[in-house]
């Protein structure tokens, strides 16, 4: 399965990575979950393997991982894009649909 990230999700990412660091002083520990949220959308076998998200709803489906959502869609058969990376911890009406 071929991963596209949007400039947003790259942003969230790196702005994760960032605040990580903050909150922890442990660069090892903001690089583990930069490389968990990376592995995790890279896991993806098919489109439909997890769930669409409750707030979205389809055609955006979330892989959970540690405190986050990463939302993505389906590109191709073989392709999906990853849009935002969202703190669960955050207020879910936050996350509106992306307008692409």
């Amino acid at each position: 399965m071929k991963v596209i990230w949007s400039k947003e999700a790259i942003s969230d990412l790196n702005r994760i990575f960032v605040i990580t660091l903050e909150l922890t002083q442990s660069r090892q520990g903001a690089i583990a979950v930069k490389k968990d949220i990376l592995e995790k959308a890279k896991s993806v076998v098919f489109v439909k393997q997890h769930q669409s998200d409750e707030f979205l709803r389809e055609p955006y489906r979330r892989i959970l991982i540690r405190q986050y959502r990463i939302i993505y869609i389906e590109k191709s058969k073989n392709e999906i894009q990853i849009l935002t990376v969202f703190n669960n911890r955050h207020d879910p009406k936050r996350l509106v649909k992306p307008s692409f």
